[in-house]
């Protein structure tokens, strides 16, 4: 955990996005930031449950950093709800709450038994928690459809009140998808895009980009098999999760502080004291798991008190020592994170990551041509032209380049 006196200060010149580290906060004192940067420090998300600090943000300064670590009753691991946000500027950057869903259940059990329906469909009706933790929720149509009609209801009131809200803009992001589907240890599939709304405020119009992704159990759309003659087979269920960020700005400034948002959610970074405590307490969680669910349906209130309260003494027996295969899913934790990260700066600065045939190396490169080739001294040559070749030389040969995998 870094301490206080040891805090990077990063400089980002904001028209160019280049980060310039600064080797300690007497040294900013010496010199004052340039004009066109702002300084940015790490806050931390503190746990109070584990009494530790979760997860670190860069916060530019004057900014306000609020959070929370959720945990819902039935799930061993928590998740957040962190904003980064100027109250002046009214601009701001948020990430939502990874949720857990569940489709199907309802109609499964009716299925059933149907003598039971109006019980049923009380019990499971559409946003009620299972005593796994899982909300009850139909698989939207699309990662906007999701945004629209259940987190901004929930989680965002001033879009939710707003009533002029209009869809300017939407794109389908298949690489990122893509990135998260060969991260996720189940290989998931997932679907993800981009959208930007406008829509008026009390302190004026104000532009809004969220970035969506759906990921869906891989047997969500697989219904058992039916044997000829036998009873109905029962509709499928299947859990899907939803990941969610935001940004905010007034109307004709959220393009210039894309950079600054994207360099915020990139800076996002769990600590590993507090990951090695959750880990532990999780595992020994879930073997108390099925005494707690017996608690909630008897006294709601009284088992989720007791749950914190196993919470935290876990937390204290938990042990400082980090094991190897914790540090192991850490650090890929972390890759995956960084290569999320990575392919999402390439749809907000219009690039994509290409492998260099000479040895191997990544580069990166505007996305805006079809065609790129590199010659053997490191030149570049892109064109949208498929017949036009790049200049010739005896002393030059020249390869296309191919998109990077990762």
């Amino acid at each position: 955990m870094r301490q206080a006196s040891r805090q990077c200060v990063i400089y980002i010149a904001v028209f160019s996005a280049v980060l310039l580290h600064l080797p300690s906060q007497s040294a900013l004192a010496a010199e004052a930031p340039p004009a066109d940067a702002v300084v940015l420090r790490p806050q931390m998300l503190f746990d109070p449950v584990f009494g530790k600090n979760a997860y670190s943000v860069l916060t530019p300064e004057k900014w306000k950093m609020q959070g929370e670590v959720l945990r819902t009753p039935g799930l061993p691991t928590p998740e957040f709800d962190i904003s980064v946000a100027d109250p002046v500027q009214h601009t701001a950057w948020r990430e939502f709450p990874r949720i857990l869903f569940v489709d199907g259940v309802r109609e499964h059990q009716i299925s059933q038994f149907p003598n039971q329906r109006a019980w049923i469909e009380r019990q499971w009706a559409e946003g009620t928690i299972t005593p796994m933790g899982l909300e009850v929720r139909k698989q939207p149509a699309s990662p906007r459809e999701y945004v629209q009609k259940v987190l901004v209801p929930r989680f965002v009131p001033e879009v939710a009140n707003a009533t002029d809200v209009n869809v300017v803009s939407e794109v389908d992001l298949p690489d990122f998808a893509k990135a998260h589907t060969d991260n996720d240890p189940f290989h998931r599939p997932a679907r993800s895009s981009r959208f930007r709304i406008t829509y008026t405020t009390p302190t004026g119009p104000v532009e809004r980009e969220f970035v969506s992704t759906l990921i869906f159990d891989t047997d969500t759309d697989k219904a058992p098999r039916q044997q000829s003659g036998a009873r109905p087979a029962p509709p499928p269920t299947g859990i899907w999760i939803a990941e969610v960020t935001t940004c905010r700005a007034p109307k004709g400034r959220l393009d210039a502080m894309m950079p600054l948002f994207a360099t915020i959610e990139s800076s996002l970074k769990v600590q590993l004291p507090w990951y090695n405590t959750e880990c532990q307490v999780a595992e020994m969680y879930l073997k108390q798991q099925r005494e707690i669910e017996a608690e909630i349906l008897g006294d709601q209130a009284g088992a989720i008190a007791k749950r914190a309260k196993i919470f935290h003494e876990m937390a204290q027996k938990a042990s400082d020592q980090v094991s190897e295969h914790i540090r192991d899913n850490f650090a890929n934790q972390q890759k995956a994170k960084a290569e999320n990260q990575e392919q999402f700066m390439h749809y907000i600065n219009g690039t994509a990551s290409f492998t260099d045939p000479n040895d191997g190396s990544k580069l990166t490169l505007s996305n805006s041509y079809k065609y790129q080739y590199i010659s053997n001294q490191g030149d570049i040559f892109q064109t949208d032209e498929p017949t036009l070749n790049p200049p010739v030389d005896p002393k030059t040969s020249w390869r296309q380049l191919e998109k990077s995998s990762r």
